[in-house]
């Protein structure tokens, strides 16, 4: 997850002044929203579709769902979650075709988008405002805007034309649930990548992470919490938050190889690709 929710703000908050803060929260104080729509229950299938696939770490698996969502939004167009589900799923395609990428702060993904990857991120924000004028106002799908938005990321020009997007969409998550779990996940990810003279703050990311962690299928919070433990010389609540990580789910290759890498004392354990060979240990295990 140079890859995950990943560079959310990370690459985003290069170049952002005070003032650009400033102006952002002032944009913010808008009125409460309505009600987001009703999710069907075709939707929450697919929902659940979705977190089974993200879990096997399995494209594939996420191409299915994508191409699920898709049907559904054909079939049924007026109903706002199938389009959100779409969103997420093109989301998490484009998450999963980097799995294998090392975790840098205020490193974006890439220099220049691959074909495939750019795809996802578009077709994913074209379903969040489908989902968006069908009425979805939910703080889930602010969230999933904040990540394929900071995912088109891929350097400081792109940076500076996005980040107030990306920040927004946060701010509005926040305002509409800042208890929800992928919520305490993206304001994670955010302090936790955002390069360190722009507001990197691995104490206030674990905090959001543990936080996050009470959904206890979501290996990816533990996983980041073990990282911020690791930026804050926490090496033993490291070690501890990655292999809760891969108890939680024996298919995270990146949580497993980077706890080998953590009890050997590598010093940068997050911070490189996955080899074959490593690859092919954590397959094994």
């Amino acid at each position: 997850m140079r890859r995950t929710l990943a560079i959310l703000i990370a690459a985003a908050a290069v170049g952002v002044s005070a003032s650009a803060w400033s102006q952002l929260s002032a944009e913010s104080s808008e009125a409460s929203p309505a009600a987001p729509a009703v999710e069907s229950d075709a939707a929450a299938a697919l929902g659940e579709a979705l977190v089974s696939a993200r879990r096997s770490y399995l494209h594939a698996r996420v191409e299915e769902v994508v191409a699920g969502a898709r049907k559904r939004t054909q079939e049924a167009p007026t109903d706002a979650w199938a389009w959100h589900r779409l969103a997420e799923a093109h989301l998490e395609s484009a998450q999963q075709r980097i799995l294998t990428r090392g975790i840098r702060v205020g490193e974006p993904a890439f220099d220049e988008l691959p074909p495939d990857f750019a795809s996802d991120l578009r077709e994913g924000l074209e379903a969040v405002e489908q989902a968006r004028i069908r009425g979805d106002d939910s703080a889930s799908l602010y969230c999933v805007e904040a990540m394929l938005l900071s995912r088109q990321i891929t350097g400081l020009l792109s940076a500076l034309r996005l980040t107030h997007a990306v920040s927004k969409a946060l701010d509005s998550a926040s305002q509409r649930d800042e208890a929800a779990a992928d919520v305490q996940f993206a304001l994670g990810i955010k302090k936790l990548l955002s390069p360190r003279l722009f507001g990197h703050d691995a104490q206030a990311a674990l905090e959001h992470f543990q936080l996050a962690a009470k959904d206890e299928r979501d290996d990816r919070s533990q996983m980041f919490a073990g990282m911020a433990c690791h930026q804050l010389g926490q090496q033993q609540e490291a070690v501890a938050w990655l292999g809760r990580a891969v108890k939680t789910n024996p298919a995270n290759l990146f949580a497993a190889t980077v706890l080998r890498r953590l009890r050997a004392g590598e010093a940068d354990p997050f911070g490189r690709d996955l080899t074959a060979a490593e690859i092919a240990a954590a397959k094994s295990r």
